[in-house]
């Protein structure tokens, strides 16, 4: 297996939506084929495209992944999916109802019911 070809074509920056997206591609041999990666990062303000720490930390996670043999994925999937319910955001918490003030009434008029009864004959 020879290692991954690092970056065949150079980093293109783009304009989508009117903000900037920088997109890398790399490829490399695994077991049963070649993977081939497309890495798009779009930047969180389009005047600003010095703020690149959140892109090399992602980008070097990408890379180590792939550099990884497949005998250590399993495990590298275990610890990722802990890491991710761990940092999950909790839900939002609910409110109890505001509790609702009782109005005292007063009694002005009784009322009855008048009788009536359901008969199969009229």
């Amino acid at each position: 297996m020879r290692p991954w070809n690092l970056l065949p074509s150079p980093p293109r920056l783009k304009t989508i939506g009117g903000r900037p997206v920088l997109t890398l591609g790399w490829q490399m041999e695994a077991s049963g084929g070649e993977v081939h990666h497309l890495f798009a990062y779009r930047f969180p303000d389009p005047f600003d495209l010095t703020s690149t720490g959140a892109l090399e930390i992602r980008l070097l996670g990408h890379l180590l992944l792939d550099g990884l043999p497949d005998e250590a994925l399993p495990e590298v999937l275990e610890l990722l999916g802990s890491a991710w319910v761990f940092y999950q955001p909790s839900p939002p918490r609910i409110e109890a109802p505001a509790e609702r003030r009782l109005l005292k009434g007063k009694v002005t008029k009784r009322y009855e019911r008048p009788a009536y009864s359901l008969s199969d004959e009229e």
